[in-house]
């Protein structure tokens, strides 16, 4: 039950994740899609205060004379200014050297733009654009009508388009949600269902394998205890028992990686004295270190208390000894190193082994990865030990990196959260 509890959250999660994602997407494209249509409606309005500009000074441009040098409107009276005071766009005339001569409409910025640019301004509390064109008298500049036409339209129009594109992206995303949810259930099905057929193989293959090795390996033993003094009867046997044994622990290896990764390995989470923990990994692998005349030195164990399963957390510690003790030759050295600091414990397991190549220090985490398989393989490694070590330390939120030079050895550091510091014992 607890199993399935644990299948169905993550299934859960699983689609959460995915709906999440496509929202973010989602959101993302739409706030770049909003951006875009916002600057595009920004753009075709002034465009067509450009085009507006263009065409008040084309009307009135035939309406400028030159006098004595000087450009003049001809229909420059009191009936026209009047009509003009009442529009709200602005015409005026400057001289050559920017002063202006005469204005009509409402009050503009004294400010040419020249060379038929386009300059914005802000007049008594007014938005403006604007623009000129030069007068010609007998071919030369000597003055310049400029149009300014308000862009209040065009400010109000982006706005608007602004505020009801954003107004509909909650409406969006919320359908997008939930159709993201359902689709996503509908694509993690076969996920689903693949989950569920690999749960099923693992059951049966755990009976299947187990049964028939155990069995082999019992008939191993019987044949050699009954051979009557036949040695190499006995030292057939006796191959065959290695094999097996060796079988045995790949078979349980292979199915608690795949249950770790699966989330369905039960695990008594607790609170465990890591440094002691160490200790006594440690101190269960000595007789080991000592027939192959290594040395184990412990540095230092600071105190720690970290929250997760203890049997696991030994196999963490125990992985990387082995480890050690099998890439280290006689005479050679192993310490391990404990440190606490802020949050996190740090367990360091160094040897002076055959080291690590470079192109293969990126793969040493990988399943059935061996550095040296015929060293590997004589020890009875079945190349998981460093795959489990990291799934341990993913599952109670931790990292496993590693140093190395070929030739000189190698330095496993795991990285654990601390629940609180021991004290010392």
């Amino acid at each position: 039950m607890a199993q399935n509890t644990t299948q169905l959250q993550m299934y859960k999660n699983l689609r959460l994740r995915l709906t999440a994602w496509y929202l973010l997407l989602t959101g993302i494209t739409s706030i770049f899609l909003i951006a875009v249509g916002t600057w595009l409606c920004h753009k075709s309005i002034t465009d067509s205060l450009d085009k507006s500009l263009e065409e008040l000074i084309a009307s009135n441009l035939p309406q400028v004379e030159v006098i004595d040098d000087l450009p003049r409107f001809v229909f420059a009276n009191e009936k026209v200014a009047n009509d003009w005071a009442h529009q709200q766009s602005t015409l005026q005339l400057f001289t050559r050297d920017g002063k202006l001569i005469e204005e009509f409409g409402p009050p503009g910025k004294q400010q040419i733009a020249l060379n038929k640019d386009y300059f914005e301004a802000d007049v008594d509390g007014r938005h403006i654009r604007a623009t000129s064109d030069p007068i010609l008298s007998r071919g030369k500049i000597v003055g310049y009508l400029q149009a300014q036409i308000p862009t209040e339209l065009r400010e109000t129009a982006t706005r608007e388009f602004t505020i009801v594109m954003a107004a509909l992206i909650p409406l969006l995303l919320i359908i997008i949600g939930a159709s993201g949810y359902f689709f996503s259930m509908k694509a993690s099905r076969p996920v689903e269902n693949a989950f569920r057929l690999l749960r099923q193989f693992m059951a049966d293959a755990s009976h299947e394998l187990r049964t028939p090795v155990h069995s082999i390996q019992l008939m191993a033993e019987n044949v050699a205890a009954e051979a009557d003094g036949n040695a190499q009867l006995i030292k057939d046997m006796e191959g065959i028992t290695k094999s097996t044994d060796r079988m045995a622990k790949l078979i349980d290896d292979m199915m608690m990686l795949t249950k770790m990764e699966l989330q369905q390995l039960p695990m008594q989470i607790a609170a465990v004295r890591i440094d002691q923990l160490v200790f006594d990994a440690v101190e269960e692998m000595k007789p080991a270190f000592g027939e192959k005349s290594i040395a184990v030195h412990i540095e230092e164990l600071q105190p720690a208390i970290v929250e997760g399963d203890k049997h696991s957390l030994h196999r963490v510690v125990s992985n990387l000894l082995q480890n050690a003790l099998r890439y280290t030759d006689a005479g050679g050295t192993v310490n391990i190193k404990m440190e606490t600091n802020g949050g996190t414990t740090s367990i360091t397991v160094s040897d002076t082994g055959i080291g690590i190549s470079a192109e293969n220090l990126a793969h040493v985490f990988e399943r059935f990865y061996r550095v040296d398989k015929s060293r590997a393989r004589a020890a009875g490694g079945s190349g998981l030990g460093l795959s489990i070590v990291k799934a341990i330390c993913e599952h109670h939120k931790g990292t496993i990196c590693v140093d190395s030079t070929e030739g000189k050895g190698s330095t496993f550091v795991v990285t654990l959260p601390v629940s609180s510091v021991a004290a010392h014992s």
